[in-house]
């Protein structure tokens, strides 16, 4: 049998705590911590290893889907083992995987995450006849810092897709095109990236400094007509709690000769349309988040 000290087990349930719970930096999910501290002089029994084990599985299922299969839950009666690989309710098991949750903390698998369409922002008005920039800004609030911190350590994004529909013409189907190759835009943690094509960058929610910064841009390039043509999406943390962003659509073609007269530069028709979405983490066994709140403050103007 091994003698489990106090200073032992506050150090795993410590780790696995900043992990899960409130945490600071790049640790902690924001997630209510089952197990805790225990006084020098007590006894760590089964019902404490059981405590911390519950609150393991929350990080690893969070982590990997899976729930925890590399330590088995104690009960009164069980002998606490230095090391057992078989029953797995070894002190150096339990110590071994709290160490993971920790060194994985980042990590997050998408089984665990729910989206939800926050905002859509809709111009229905042509736009483009000639120069022509348009803008629509909305703003992300979360609870306190610490809620906006654990969000985004939690994997958490902000999630952006700009489409146009109900026009015709061959800018407007150059704008469709240019939108649809960008595909999903993912404003996280660390990064702003996208699931088709663009500018990406190493710029998310750690790299707020209070100023707007360029986190993705996407142009149409090549030889083409409408080859100047852009959008680009800014963000800035204009509070602790509070996250803005500004999408703009910079229609730069002044129009091409074609032939003979002058040259002609059309509008782009239709509906030019923001969706706004959150993906944020939702098992209830593992990490639930509430979702922040979102705000139109300027609709393509």
């Amino acid at each position: 049998m091994s003698v489990v000290t106090a200073a032992r087990y506050n150090t795993l349930q410590t780790k696995v705590s900043n992990v899960l719970g409130t945490g600071s930096s790049d640790k902690g999910y924001g997630v209510t911590v089952t197990s805790g501290q225990v006084a020098a002089g007590d006894v760590v029994t089964a019902s404490h290893l059981a405590l911390v084990h519950a609150d393991i599985n929350k990080c690893i299922l969070h982590q990997t889907a899976s729930a925890t299969s590399a330590i088995v839950s104690l009960s009164a009666g069980d002998i606490i083992e230095e090391t057992n690989a078989t029953t797995k309710k070894g002190w150096a098991q339990y110590e071994a995987e709290g160490t993971a949750a920790e060194t994985n903390r980042l990590n997050a698998a998408a089984g665990n995450f729910a989206t939800a369409t926050e905002a859509t922002e809709t111009r229905s008005s042509a736009w483009g006849g000639s120069t022509d920039t348009i803008n629509t800004t909305y703003t992300v609030t979360f609870s306190s810092a610490d809620a906006k911190r654990q969000y985004f350590n939690a994997g958490g994004e902000i999630r952006m897709v700009l489409s146009v529909s109900g026009g015709s013409g061959t800018k407007y189907t150059s704008w469709s095109t240019l939108f649809g190759d960008a595909g999903t835009i993912k404003y996280g943690r660390t990064a702003t990236t996208s699931t088709g094509n663009g500018d990406e960058t190493t710029i998310g929610n750690v790299d707020m400094t209070g100023s707007a910064q360029q986190v993705f841009q996407h142009d149409v390039g090549g030889g083409g007509v409408y080859a100047e043509n852009d959008f680009f999406v800014t963000c800035r943390d204009s509070s602790s709690t509070v996250l803005e962003f500004i999408v703009t659509c910079f229609d730069e073609d002044a129009g091409d000769q074609t032939g003979t007269g002058a040259a002609v530069d059309e509008d782009v028709s239709g509906s030019t349309i923001l969706t706004v979405t959150s993906y944020y983490p939702n098992n209830a066994s593992a990490v639930q988040h509430s979702r922040p709140v979102f705000a139109v403050t300027d609709n393509f103007n």
